[in-house]
């Protein structure tokens, strides 16, 4: 029976055999650092990020709070951390939240699918673009908060996206702040969407509803947009 503190030890030495009969561990690797417990059921392949597979079974990672660095995103500004987060965004689970830590990602443009998820950037500067939702319409229950975004193009597309909140965040210089794809077929596709209490900084569109001529004029309802400053 496992006493104590985890034992702290790297990823390698888990995989060479170092966990033995722990049932819980500590990694130590950089960015990366947290509690794994071992797990006789799971069957997922090592991805150095939420699963480490040793000689003696699997270890998973417990966490309800996920780090961009758990999958490898370094967040210095520099670095193309593009991947990084998509293989965040693609792990997350319904109930979870993903914590940017305040550093500076640069990508290109990054997609969330997971329902049920909070983004929270604690003043993380964005150089790139973040794309909620997809081709069929679902009720995402979405919140953004405390991000800084710095992109010349789009900051946020939305496609398809119903119950989302973009809250106390500062969008500066950029194209189509929020920028809502058009449907041509759905009605009520992008609804229930709350923009508050952001502010905007020399940006072209603060919020822009697109949409498709061919679409219902119910393509996109019940936006709020309130308590915003826009500065040109």
């Amino acid at each position: 029976k496992d006493v104590g503190l985890p034992a702290p030890m790297s990823m390698d030495e888990v995989r060479s055999g170092r966990a033995g009969k722990s049932k819980t561990i500590f990694i130590t690797d950089e960015g990366r650092s947290g509690i794994f417990s071992y797990s006789a059921s799971n069957k997922q392949s090592d991805d150095s990020s939420m699963v480490i597979v040793s000689e003696n079974g699997r270890f998973v990672r417990n966490a309800d709070i996920l780090y961009p660095s758990y999958f490898g995103a370094v967040g210095d500004g520099k670095t193309d951390d593009t991947k990084s987060i998509q293989k965040c965004f693609n792990y997350v689970r319904s109930n979870q939240t993903i914590d940017f830590q305040g550093l500076t990602y640069k990508f290109d443009i990054v997609k969330l699918n997971q329902i049920n998820v909070i983004l929270k950037g604690s003043g993380a500067k964005m150089l790139g673009t973040l794309s909620i939702g997809d081709y069929k319409k679902k009720e995402y229950n979405v919140r953004i908060s405390g991000f800084y975004f710095d992109s010349k193009s789009d900051a946020i597309l939305i496609q398809n996206v119903r119950k989302l909140e973009i809250t106390q965040n500062t969008f500066n210089k950029s194209n189509r702040s929020i920028y809502v794809l058009p449907e041509s077929k759905e009605t009520h596709a992008n609804a229930m969407v709350e923009v508050n209490k952001n502010t905007f900084n020399d940006v072209n569109y603060c919020l822009f509803i697109d949409r498709d001529p061919k679409a219902s004029w119910m393509v996109s309802s019940d936006f709020t947009f309130e308590g915003n400053l826009c500065h040109s």
